[in-house]
């Protein structure tokens, strides 16, 4: 990997890290709140709390981390795809943590949290927000003979 590509990398991934962080706040906060104040079962509200801080992700991933020009719907539905997994591997994880587990729920949703931070990058970036590939030059050429 060459330097210019790495420090590209890591500039993503630390703007990733932000609007995670961020995310986990509304994340833990509808958690809590869902819990402590209404009264929601741990699991439900880990999923309530994923979805705000995913719904939060979207936007600013798409203008800020990944400076995105992927058209919304495609990148939507991708977003969508890949929030639905990791969703599922949230509320999984956090499940089988939370009833082996004796720590609190929300010590437990830190550690899932961590877990699926790289996957979401990955994802996010290979799949959601990628911009189509050029097309090269001999194909440009023979499209243009057609």
């Amino acid at each position: 990997m060459k330097f210019e590509d790495l420090k590209h990398v890591s500039v993503l991934v630390g703007r990733y890290f932000v609007t995670g962080c961020t995310a986990v706040i509304i994340h833990f906060s509808a958690m809590a709140f869902s819990v402590e104040v209404l009264g929601i079962y741990e699991t439900i509200a880990s999923a309530i709390g994923f979805l705000m801080g995913a719904t939060f992700n979207y936007c600013i991933q798409r203008l800020w981390v990944f400076r995105s020009s992927v058209p919304h719907r495609s990148a939507l539905q991708r977003f969508i795809l890949v929030t639905a997994t990791t969703s599922a591997i949230n509320v999984a994880l956090f499940s089988l943590l939370f009833a082996l587990l004796p720590f609190h729920y929300l010590i437990i949703q830190a550690f899932v949290t961590g877990c699926i931070f790289l996957l979401n990058f990955t994802l996010n970036w290979k799949i959601t927000f990628r911009e189509p590939a050029a097309e090269p030059p001999e194909a440009q050429a023979q499209d243009a003979g057609r």
